[in-house]
């Protein structure tokens, strides 16, 4: 039997012995690593330096580079464009958000896009608090979260071939569709045409250049008014290209899921097989009454009204078409 005086000393040897191997252990990796640190050359800081730049420019600017790592940690604004495609898009999203586990969050606000002030800053607010995973979609002008101390949302759009959008969106305020009753507007009774070749406001400039406004943001300088025209239309190129990690297409609205799917994993998994699935929302949609335009006021739209928002479409299609190719969508 040892005694107890015997076991209280063999346990502190043998924790003396626990604490020198400890120290020695330590001291040997401090001078490994001290070693390893003067052999290191300033080529070697400076790649890890660039590795970090690196990493922070992919997290600061999403839009330069088309794939989005950790989607689910950012919010998703589909500030959406009229008669371009939405309401398919926005059944797309609610089945979407059921089926990937993330908030569809539907304004009920149509009319105001273009805040300024308090309501402004209210809906900034709003938009930011909201807890990712989540897409919120709204008819609203483009904003620039970081003016106003917040991290910049990941913006998704659709827009649609000009004179298609003009068409539909002058027969849509006047006759309305399935979904919506409207009561034809005094200034809209009159057929499309004689609106075009008669140089009123609303053929002229209004519903030419309006879907294209949603890209441009709330100042000034963006109202749909002819004062602004080139200014105007450098923001709306300048937010395209930068801003929006894809704009989709409605004439292709299939090969549009399917880049969605492709860039935005997290949210839109699953987009064709829905698709594939839906047709109700495209009989719906349909407008009761159609004005059909002459081949002259179509001339005129074509190469007079809409010569701004075909220059805009066509860089939103090349842009299109780059990613298609670039990720084999035929």
């Amino acid at each position: 039997m040892i005694s107890r005086r015997n076991q209280r000393r063999l346990v502190g040897w043998f924790l003396l012995v626990m604490i020198f191997l400890c120290a020695n252990y330590f001291f040997k990796e401090k001078i490994l690593s001290i070693q390893v640190f003067n052999k290191q050359t300033p080529g070697d800081f400076e790649n890890v330096a660039n590795k970090r730049n690196a990493q922070n420019d992919d997290v600061a600017n999403f839009a330069k580079s088309p794939l989005v790592k950790n989607a689910r940690s950012s919010i998703v604004v589909y500030n959406r464009a009229p008669k371009c495609g939405s309401r398919s898009m926005m059944y797309v999203i609610s089945e979407l958000a059921v089926r990937n586990n993330f908030t569809d969050y539907e304004s009920k606000n149509y009319s105001a896009r273009k805040l300024e002030g308090e309501e402004l800053q209210h809906q900034v607010d709003k938009i930011a608090s909201l807890r990712p995973p989540v897409i919120y979609n709204r008819h609203l002008n483009f904003i620039d979260f970081r003016k106003y101390g917040y991290k910049q949302p990941i913006y998704i759009n659709l827009i649609r071939d000009p004179l298609s959008r003009f068409v539909s969106h002058y027969n849509y305020m006047k006759y309305g569709d399935e979904v919506v009753e409207r009561k034809m507007p005094e200034g809209l009774k009159e057929n499309i045409n004689d609106c075009v070749m008669l140089n009123h406001y609303i053929c002229r400039v209004h519903l030419a250049i309006y879907e294209w406004i949603f890209f441009c943001g709330m100042e000034n300088t963006c109202n749909v008014n002819t004062v602004y025209r080139e200014k105007r239309f450098e923001i709306i190129k300048e937010h395209i290209e930068k801003e929006y990690l894809i704009i989709g297409i409605s004439e292709e609205f299939e090969n549009s899921l399917k880049l969605f799917e492709i860039l935005l994993p997290e949210y839109f998994t699953g987009a064709s097989d829905i698709w594939k699935r839906h047709n109700e929302t495209r009989s719906k949609t349909a407008t009761k009454k159609h004005d059909i335009l002459t081949e002259e006021a179509e001339n005129k739209m074509r190469n007079v009204n809409l010569v701004d928002s075909y220059r805009l479409y066509n860089i939103v299609k090349k842009k299109f078409n780059q990613l298609k190719e670039k990720y084999g969508i035929k």
